[in-house]
Parts: structure tokens; C-alpha cells; sequence
């Protein structure tokens, strides 16, 4: 090969690409690669072969954020407008993600124009740039966390000390104040201005209490424990008058100096209080000294602060002692304490009764009632038991027990004398309903025996004379009386015998058509059918079917003329409910409360077991049927069956005849 100018000017070029540790690339204005360096293949994986050529957007190495930062570059640059760094991401050859900043610059290749284009690792330093900013963030966030607590405790301080009962004051380790609240300018007489810089001792404290409030601030100062006490003493106010409060105080730091916190309380209101207690409790001693009833005050803490005479005689002198420890002699508070329930739940009135042994060993019974009492503002201070003497009433109450247990014993003589009584009316009134039941057999029974004997005794008396057509027509009419007797009998024993259900997937629509394919719909009726195949339900096919036999020959019974009977199945709450309803004549108002009970009936024939055959096995199926009728409109019987009942495979519900008729108490529920 012959070397020209040129050609060692390219491969001085390339030389110096690859010695460079930055990928460089020269791409066309479409985006082809048209020349790499080995920087760039150790990075990508690549070969200069496999990426010469080739457009950057089918790169893999490439994120789509990347190329699209590339072609946005490359529209920039055709526009005419100068390029700007930008970051790309490159997955490298070992799966590790890099981010390369990227500078271009136009050149030409074999003249034409073309840009080099260096990738700048900046991974790191963008790891660094993030790590910082989030550092930052953080460490701007805990300042304003800081800011934010100290702003919030300010408030809290300045919303507690502006709005306290009590006067709170601040002194320094000169003895000068350096806060005070509005509290303690009502309870001094002080503005702020005229408090804040003077001395405590000379500005508050009376000159008789110097002394001691110096030993007192000199104690905390030492960190004793005093402050954990309240002590009471006199103070001035502005005006020059003398008044009792309660300090609290405690010692602390403030910017590395010694001051003196104080909560001052005024108990002007107190004393006055505790005066005029002491002056009702003298009036109420006088007027129960001869009263047989009880008085004892308890503090919060249970402590006895007073008890009248009545008390005293019996338990002794109990006053500034537990009441537990000295009313009950127990070591902790008694379980169904009455002035506990005042102290802890507030109740206005608390009574149980109680029984012990007196100091002079004979038995007392009293009543306690324990009652808050209250100051103006209505805290409660302390409880108010009454102790009532009960003895007498105890006396009552064994007299009592006593006629009570007297008179037990006489109701259970009179309530065996009745039970006798009613067992016999009992059997009278099965013997009654007995008779009852076999007047209507009888009566049923007695129309067909009579057409079978009036048949027997034409085909005896015409005898070989008796033509085919006369025989036969005597025939069925004997054949008629008897079935109509067999389905009187039939009726009367379905409704006495037990039920036994067997149980299977029935649909509202298959047992509606087992039904229909049995009873002869006369041509005047129209049956509309909106049952539904869905849900289906446990039932007994056979007796179901029978309910629905029943209730369309009743429906189509009740329509003399051109009437229509719609059968309707819904589902509602578990349950499937199918509606029967007729535009016949209704059922009259005086026999609906006992339409469903047996020897009930508005038909010329039949017994009445009808309908009370069909109550049986609906609620034998956890089910109910009810009625709904307009006279004149027609009638809606409804079926309520369970989609699962809670029964088993051949069980029987429990089923109760109603108490209608005495004909319940004859057959077997």
C-alpha cells in the first residue's frame, strides 16, 4: 500500500480515537455510524464491524429515553441551532447501567457532513450530584423539623401560660422576673411591664415571709427535692393587701443560667370554702346528733374528715383514717364502693345496703348512699354518705319470706287442685272434639253409602230387566260414591299420619308442570305461567305437586265464570316464593283467620282437609303459605319455600297444629 499524506493523516486519526478512554463515534446526518473507536466497542460489546452502518435507534445498548434524547439532538442540529451536552444511559456488555454525558461537533467524512460524537462517563459524578442533593433535602427537611418543633413548643408554652388558672412567673438566678403571665397580672394586680425586671421577693412576698421564701428558692437552687411539695403562705398584691396562695416551683436552666419556674395558685376561694364547711358541717352535727341516720365525708383520697354521733356510737372514731381500713377493716378499697363510683364514674347517687359487726359486737344493718359533693364551679370535692339505719326493715323483709314461702306452698296446693281440673276439661273437650270429627265423618261418609245402597237396590229390584245402559250408569255411580268416601278417608289420614319428606332438585316451572299435566283446566280458565327454572329448591316433588294440585283446583273452583289464574315464582332473601293468583270471588272476611285450619270449608263437599293438608307440608318443607284476598277480585295464595331448608334427606319439620279448632288435640303433631 501507498501511503499519501492523507492516509496517514486518517490513521494518525483513528490512532488517536482509540487511545482515547471516552467513546467517540462519527455519525452521518441520518444517524449511521460510520466510524468507532475501541473505547466504544469495550463499553457497548460491540465490533466496529457490527455497528458500522447501521443507524443508532437500532442500537440495543441504547434505553428508549436515550433515543429519543439523540433524536431530539439530531433535529436540533438539522434545524440549524447549535448542540447542547445532554445525558444518555448505556447498558453495558456486563448488564451495568452507565450514564454518559454527550458532546457533538460537525465535521465531515469523505466530504460529506458528518458529527463526532464523544460519550463523557459521568455515572459517578451523577451518583455524587443525587447523593448530595438528597443529603441536602434531608438535612433542609430535619431544619425545618426543628424549626417546626421549636415554633410548636413556643405556641404550646405561650397557649398554656396565657390561658392558665393559675399565674405562672419566671425568675432568673438575680431573683428578677422574666415572665409573667396574664394570670398573674389578675391574680397580683401587676401589668407585665410593671412586673418583668423587678425583684420577686421585695414585689410579692410580705416581709414576715422573706425569710422563709429565701430558704425556700436557695433549697431549689441546690436541687433539692422540695419543689416536688406545695407549700402555702401569704402574698401581696398591688394594693398593698395580704392574700394566701400555693407555690409550686422548680429550678432549672436557661442558657446555661439558673432560674426559678413558679405556679402560683390563689386559694382565697379555698379557705373561704373550707370556713364556711367547717361552719354547716358544726350546724349539721347539731341537727343529727339525735337522728337515726349516719353522716360521713370522704375525701378523694378515702380519708374519713367527718362523721356525726350516729356513726361514732357504732364504729367508733374513725375520722382523718381510711374509710376502707376503719368502716370495713379491709386493706384496699371495698369492691361495690359507693364513693369510689362517685369519684371515678360520677354517678349523682350511688345505694347499697351493708351489714357488720359494731364496736360493741352486736350486728347493725344500715343502707348506704353515696352523693358528690360539689363547689360553685360543680367539681366535686368530696362524697356525702348517708348511713340509714335498716334493722326494721330487715325485720320486714324476714316476715316477709317468711308469709311469701307460706304462700308458695298454698299456690302449688291450688295449682295441683287446677291441673287435676283442667285435665279433666281437657278430656272432655277431646271427648267433645271426638264427637265433633265423626258427626262430619259420618255425615260426609253417610252421601255416598246412600248413593251405593239407592244403586244396589234399583239393580236388585229391576234385576234381569235392568238394561246395560241403566246397570252401568248404577255402576259408576257406586264407583263415585266410593272414591268420593276412599279420598274423604285419604284426606283424614294425610293429615294425622306423620310426614316424611324425600328430598330433590326441583325448579318452580317442573313442579308447576307436573301439576298441570294432572288437573283438567276447563276452557273458560286461562293459567299463565311466569315461574322460573332458577333457583331451584329441596323438595319433595310428589307432596309439593299436591300443594299445587290443591291451590289450582281451589283457584278454578273459585272462578264460576271466565276467569284467569297467574302463577308467578320470584326470589327473595334466600328463599323462592311462588304466587298463585285467581280473579275468582275471594275469600269471605269471616273465614280467613281460620281458612288454613281443618273441618273448614265453603264447598258443598269435602271435609276441609284441603288447605290444612297444605299448610302441613309447606312448613314440613321450613316454608309458609299465606293468603291475600279482595272479595269480588280473587285471592293470592303464596308459597314461601327455602332455597337450602334446614332439614335432613326423609325428616320432618317440627310442626304445631294451630289452636284453632279442639280438633287439634285429636291428631298428632
Amino acid at each position: 500500500m501507498t501511503y499519501t499524506k492523507k492516509n496517514i493523516s486518517e490513521d494518525k486519526f483513528t490512532f488517536l480515537l482509540d487511545f482515547l478512554a471516552d467513546p467517540v463515534v462519527i455519525v452521518n446526518e441520518k444517524g449511521h455510524f460510520l466510524l468507532v473507536n475501541s473505547a466504544f466497542e469495550k463499553v457497548t460489546g460491540l465490533s466496529e464491524k457490527e455497528v458500522i452502518g447501521k443507524s443508532f435507534l437500532e442500537m440495543t445498548f441504547l434505553t428508549a429515553e436515550s433515543k429519543t434524547a439523540l433524536v431530539e439532538n439530531l433535529k436540533r442540529r438539522l434545524a440549524g441551532l447549535s448542540p447542547e451536552p445532554y445525558d444518555i444511559t448505556f447498558m453495558g456488555k456486563s448488564g451495568e447501567v452507565r450514564q454518559f454525558e454527550v458532546k457533538a461537533t460537525r465535521t465531515d467524512s469523505a466530504g460529506q457532513p458528518a458529527d463526532l460524537v464523544i460519550f463523557r462517563d459521568v455515572t459517578q459524578r451523577r451518583n455524587n450530584e443525587r447523593r448530595l442533593k438528597e443529603y441536602a433535602e434531608k438535612m433542609e427537611a430535619l431544619v425545618d423539623e426543628k424549626v417546626r418543633e421549636i415554633k410548636e413548643s413556643e405556641e404550646k408554652f405561650r397557649a398554656i401560660s396565657t390561658s392558665a388558672m393559675d399565674a405562672i412567673v419566671l425568675v432568673d438566678d438575680t431573683g428578677k422576673i422574666v415572665y409573667w403571665n396574664p394570670t398573674a397580672e389578675r391574680i397580683f394586680g401587676y401589668t407585665k411591664e410593671e412586673a418583668v425586671g423587678k425583684e420577686m421577693e421585695k414585689l410579692l412576698i410580705p416581709p414576715q415571709h422573706r425569710r422563709f421564701y429565701s430558704k425556700f428558692a436557695k433549697k431549689l437552687a441546690n436541687k433539692e427535692q422540695i419543689h416536688k411539695k406545695t407549700i402555702e403562705f401569704k402574698a401581696l398584691r398591688k394594693d398593698g393587701t395580704e392574700f394566701p396562695i400555693e407555690l409550686s416551683a422548680t429550678a432549672l436552666k436557661l442558657r446555661n443560667k439558673l432560674c426559678l419556674l413558679g405556679i402560683v395558685r390563689d386559694v382565697s376561694e379555698r379557705r373561704k370554702m373550707e370556713a364556711d364547711v367547717k361552719q354547716k358541717l358544726d350546724m349539721l352535727e347539731a341537727l343529727t346528733e339525735n337522728l337515726g341516720v349516719g353522716f360521713v365525708i370522704i375525701s378523694k383520697d378515702y380519708r374519713v374528715l367527718w362523721v356525726n354521733r350516729f356513726v361514732k356510737n357504732n364504729v367508733g372514731d374513725v375520722e382523718g383514717k381510711q374509710c376502707y381500713a376503719t368502716l370495713n377493716t379491709l386493706d384496699h378499697i371495698c369492691p361495690d364502693c359507693g364513693v369510689k363510683k362517685v369519684f371515678e364514674e360520677g354517678v349523682t347517687r350511688d345505694a347499697h345496703e351493708y351489714s357488720q359487726i359494731g364496736v360493741h359486737g352486736n350486728m347493725y344493718h344500715v343502707e348506704l348512699i353515696a352523693t358528690p359533693l360539689k363547689d360553685k364551679d360543680g367539681n366535686i370535692t368530696a362524697a356525702l354518705e348517708f348511713v340509714v339505719d335498716i334493722a326494721e326493715k330487715k325485720r320486714m323483709q324476714s316476715k316477709l319470706t317468711e308469709y311469701s314461702q307460706k304462700l308458695e306452698k298454698l299456690v302449688e296446693e291450688r295449682t295441683e287442685q287446677l291441673q287435676q281440673t283442667q285435665a279433666k276439661l281437657i278430656k272432655s273437650e277431646r271427648l267433645a272434639a271426638i264427637g265433633e270429627l265423626a258427626g262430619m265423618v259420618g255425615h260426609d261418609l253417610r252421601n255416598p253409602l246412600t248413593g251405593i245402597k239407592n244403586a244396589t237396590y234399583y239393580l236388585k229390584k229391576k234385576g234381569s230387566a235392568c238394561t246395560d245402559d241403566n246397570r252401568r250408569e248404577m255402576l259408576e255411580i257406586i264407583e263415585n260414591a266410593i272414591e268420593h268416601a276412599n279420598t274423604t278417608i285419604n284426606d283424614l289420614l294425610d293429615y294425622s299420619r306423620e310426614m316424611h319428606l324425600e328430598l330433590a332438585e326441583c325448579s318452580p316451572t317442573s313442579l308447576l308442570k307436573g301439576a298441570l299435566s294432572i288437573v283438567q283446566i276447563p276452557d273458560h280458565i286461562e293459567i299463565i305461567d311466569y315461574t322460573l327454572n332458577k333457583p331451584t329448591i329441596r323438595t319433595d316433588a310428589v307432596k309439593m305437586e299436591r300443594v299445587f294440585i290443591n291451590l289450582i283446583k281451589n283457584a278454578i273452583d273459585a272462578m264460576t265464570k271466565k276467569g284467569t289464574l297467574e302463577i308467578r315464582s320470584t326470589q327473595t332473601n334466600g328463599n323462592v316464593e311462588i304466587a298463585f293468583a285467581d280473579t275468582g270471588i275471594g275469600v269471605p272476611e269471616n273465614i280467613m283467620p281460620k281458612l288454613f285450619t281443618p273441618l273448614t270449608t265453603t264447598k258443598a263437599q269435602g271435609m276441609g282437609f284441603g288447605l290444612a293438608i297444605c299448610k302441613r307440608i309447606v312448613e314440613a318443607h321450613d316454608g309458609k303459605i299465606t293468603v291475600e284476598s279482595v272479595m269480588g277480585k280473587g285471592a293470592t295464595f303464596t308459597i314461601t319455600l327455602p332455597i337450602e331448608p334446614k332439614l335432613k334427606d326423609g325428616g320432618e319439620n317440627e310442626w304445631v297444629i294451630p289452636q284453632e279448632s279442639l280438633l287439634s288435640m285429636t291428631t298428632k303433631a
